[in-house]
């Protein structure tokens, strides 16, 4: 929001507040000391306006002399996106934790991703105790493997329809 003359007359961490400002202090530091840098902050505008920004920087040397190179990219939508894809995992974790029923996610490994209380419930483990840990593991019988192994291939081939009653 600002003329080129008023830019002329004014610092760069004149656009920056409190706590970005002195983000913006370091990595301008780091910049001189590791060559790269990059940083998000708040740019504080002519009207007071805060807007989050990317910052990269670069050290680059002329001579005998060093300046830095950089550029800003706007974020507003990255963290506007960012904001909303948070309340929505925030949702769907309090829908599967509240789920009347046993609810696992697998890592393609057949590692335990994410596992409910319910689960917990029915398998007698804590998330804790599942989270990491192999299906043949924790919850398939070797008897029942070879089944599970053909259904678990099906699925990671994209075959939604794959599934099977087994004991556990």
């Amino acid at each position: 929001g600002c003329t080129a003359e008023e830019l002329a007359r004014v610092r760069a961490l004149d656009f920056f507040e409190g706590e970005d400002k002195a983000l913006v202090r370091d990595t301008i530091g780091k910049v001189f000391r590791e060559g790269v840098a990059e940083a998000e902050v708040r740019v504080v505008s002519k009207t007071g306006e805060k807007t989050p920004y990317l910052f990269s920087a670069r050290r680059t040397t002329v001579g005998e002399k060093s300046y830095l190179v950089g550029m800003g990219i706007d974020i507003t939508e990255r963290k506007k996106t960012e904001e909303m894809m948070r309340r929505s995992r925030e949702r769907l974790q309090l829908l599967i934790d509240r789920v009347p029923m046993g609810c696992i996610m697998w890592y393609a490994g057949f590692q335990v991703e994410l596992w409910n209380p319910e689960a917990g419930k029915i398998f007698g483990y804590t998330a804790a105790e599942a989270i990491g840990r192999q299906a043949y593991d924790i919850i398939v019988p070797p008897g029942a493997r070879p089944h599970v192994d053909i259904i678990w291939r099906r699925l990671l081939e994209g075959d939604a329809t794959a599934g099977s009653e087994n004991e556990n």
